[in-house]
């Protein structure tokens, strides 16, 4: 189809966040919606039940992935993560590069 070749950067994002011990497993796909941004669509993934601690270690570990991917393969404009429940659409969190 057109449009699905997907650039280094996409494909070190897409990598990353599968090799995640409890988020890989849960990943239905992937939608970029943009050069470095996407929404990545997960079952039964309940983050709302995350004591706020673990979910910003969660987070915290995925920025850095996107700051690591970015920094090895800068892509055109802004670079986000929304994290959304794939039933329902929501947004559950949005994952920004870290800054260090």
């Amino acid at each position: 189809a057109a449009g699905a070749e997907r650039t280094p950067f996409q494909l070190e994002v897409e990598q990353a966040f599968r090799a995640h011990q409890i988020m890989g497993p849960r990943i239905v796909r992937f939608e970029w919606t943009g050069p470095g941004s996407a929404r990545v669509l997960m079952a039964n993934f309940p983050m709302a039940a995350m004591p706020s601690a673990v979910k910003e270690k969660f987070t915290a570990r995925l920025s850095d992935a996107l700051r690591d991917a970015a920094k090895a393969n800068p892509p055109d404009g802004s670079v986000k993560v929304d994290i959304a429940d794939a039933a329902s659409g929501d947004v559950m969190a949005t994952v920004l590069p870290s800054a260090n």
